[in-house]
């Protein structure tokens, strides 16, 4: 399931970005590496501040939105270009994070 403009609304947000805990506690996620994770995060930032709803009601962002590179570089602290983003995205969809359809990307919800 796809987050929704909903339920990025019903995000408590506190601080500078939003780490879902599930990433970190769930052991589902336990062979995720740490920099993926990290690009989740970055990727569902993005969707809070820029999102885009398709006509089902969905939420997406898209692959080159600078902000994706920006939140990456603020939450794991390192440079970050769009090509370690395209890297993380291509992991994610691979973990069932993440489904890439052309240049959008859909963040999957527990």
């Amino acid at each position: 399931m796809y987050y929704t403009k909903n339920d990025i609304n019903n995000l408590k947000v506190t601080g500078d970005y939003y780490m879902p805990d599930a990433l970190l506690k769930d052991p589902k996620y336990k062979k995720v590496r740490l920099e993926t994770k990290l690009a989740y995060a970055a990727l569902l930032n993005t969707a809070i501040k820029n999102a885009k709803e398709d006509e089902s009601g969905n939420i997406y962002v898209v692959g080159n939105d600078p902000l994706n590179v920006e939140y990456l570089h603020l939450i794991a602290n390192k440079k970050v270009d769009q090509d370690k983003i395209d890297g993380y995205v291509d992991e994610l969809d691979h973990a069932g994070l993440v489904d890439k359809l052309g240049n959008s990307i859909y963040l999957l919800k527990d």
